[in-house]
């Protein structure tokens, strides 16, 4: 089982850390929502703890992209706010349990083992999963597609992103960061063009990215992400 504490300070998330090692307990720390995307390619993950005040993209941000792509998800709320209309957020957003800081350690190991009960035995809807390490996605009915690097990485992008859509300029920097040539708006356009047509046949599988006029692209599957040790 792999637990993520995401907290941008360094003293109380190594705290956290050092208390949640257990038997049979992966235990990882990240600063931001960019390094626990970075774990989420590695491993499955099973429960996140995640502060609200981060850098860059807040918790609630975070825990609603998480929700939609991992519905079995433990998603723990930590945070200093105690207000009532922050507390929904978070449950809004996706969060299974709200707990508020000072963290009491006994507590959220206790959450935590909870919540891990709980995903040790869902109860799935059909979704497309995406094969990170192999390129391929996967279709409820078991079709598989072969996909190509860039492919997989614009699926993946989208995926993680908040609401699940990012806009063009934003999309093409990152998926030109681990590309050697680079991409333009054109090249975009075919590429998702071609992911299109590729994934009509033979499942159908539906317009899988839907273009907003003035925002960008969309993912419009059901997709959730599995990482090299899923598969193991």
């Amino acid at each position: 089982m792999t637990v993520v504490v995401v907290e941008d300070h360094d003293d109380l998330r190594e705290e956290m850390l050092c208390y949640l090692q257990r038997p049979h307990w992966r235990v990882l720390g990240a600063d931001s929502g960019e390094a626990l995307n970075a774990w989420m390619r590695k491993f499955r993950i099973d429960v996140v703890v995640l502060d609200v005040n981060l850098p860059y993209e807040d918790g609630f941000s975070i825990a609603q992209r998480l929700r939609a792509t991992q519905p079995d998800l433990g998603i723990v709320m930590l945070t200093a706010r105690t207000r009532p209309s922050d507390r929904s957020m978070g449950y809004l957003m996706g969060g299974d349990v709200y707990l508020t800081k000072p963290t009491n350690v006994v507590e959220l190991e206790a959450v935590i083992t909870n919540l891990l009960r709980r995903v040790q035995r869902p109860i799935r809807a059909p979704r497309y999963q995406l094969l990170l390490q192999r390129q391929q996605l996967r279709a409820p009915d078991g079709h598989v597609w072969m996909l190509t690097a860039r492919e997989t990485q614009l699926l993946e992008t989208l995926a993680l992103a908040p609401h699940q859509e990012m806009d063009s300029d934003r999309l093409i920097h990152q998926l030109g960061r681990t590309m050697d040539t680079p991409l333009t708006v054109e090249n975009l356009a075919v590429l998702i063009s071609r992911l299109r047509s590729k994934l009509q046949e033979p499942s159908g599988a539906g317009n899988p990215i839907a273009g907003q006029r003035g925002k960008g692209y969309r993912l419009c599957l059901p997709l959730e992400l599995h990482a090299p040790s899923d598969l193991a």
